[in-house]
């Protein structure tokens, strides 16, 4: 399969779907822009939405095992120290994440902006609860065991994360330069994290 057609198919693509979205753009569209027929495109991709799919998947898929190892580290952290020295450990949390994304930007812009009508059109909110049930897991088993506020309503911690997440994809969705993204990443660190400390109260 000639890589240098379908190299140029999904930088092409890409910007006809950050341009007018998913559903804004056709297969066809795609094949007239790149020069070549729509039998030929159908060649490297089966449909708009394998398209759509070889665009953002190595970013989602890569997104795991960089978390796994924060993950880690945070957890032994805890181990050793207690949840304070885990709430340390994962300090700069919203750095990590803005460097990260900024490193796969067009795949998340699509994600989080250009994704309606694809498999990824809730991806935001797959995220969120994603998180949401991390967070969960931990603090039941801090508060079982006494190290963070036995009286916390997860229900409402819950709320205030996804109001925390959402602030960042706000950056995606309003297009910050990475310097301004990096500058929002420490503005809702140090807004969240003295509320999250006294809310746990660590």
């Amino acid at each position: 399969m000639d890589n240098s057609t379908r190299n140029q198919i999904l930088i092409t693509a890409a910007g006809e779907m950050l341009a007018k979205g998913f559903r804004g753009v056709s297969m066809r569209s795609i094949a007239s822009k790149v020069g070549i027929t729509p039998i030929k495109l159908y060649r490297h991709f089966s449909n708009k939405e394998a398209l759509f799919d070889a665009l953002v998947e190595p970013a989602t898929t890569a997104l795991k095992p960089v978390y796994e190892k924060r993950r880690e580290r945070a957890a032994s952290a805890m181990q050793a120290g207690g949840p304070s020295a885990m709430w340390e450990a994962d300090a700069g949390a919203f750095v990590w994440i803005v460097q990260y994304v900024y490193s796969h930007y067009d795949a998340f812009k699509l994600l989080i902006c250009c994704s309606a009508d694809t498999r990824y059109s809730n991806y935001p909110d797959q995220l969120v609860e994603f998180f949401q049930k991390d967070t969960e897991a931990f603090l039941e088993k801090a508060k079982s065991s006494g190290e963070v506020n036995k009286d916390l309503v997860l229900r409402e911690v819950m709320i205030l994360l996804r109001a925390q997440l959402n602030a960042f994809f706000d950056i995606v969705r309003q297009d910050f330069t990475y310097d301004e993204a990096l500058h929002f990443a420490l503005t809702l660190e140090n807004f969240f994290r003295p509320s999250w400390q006294a809310l746990l109260k660590l």
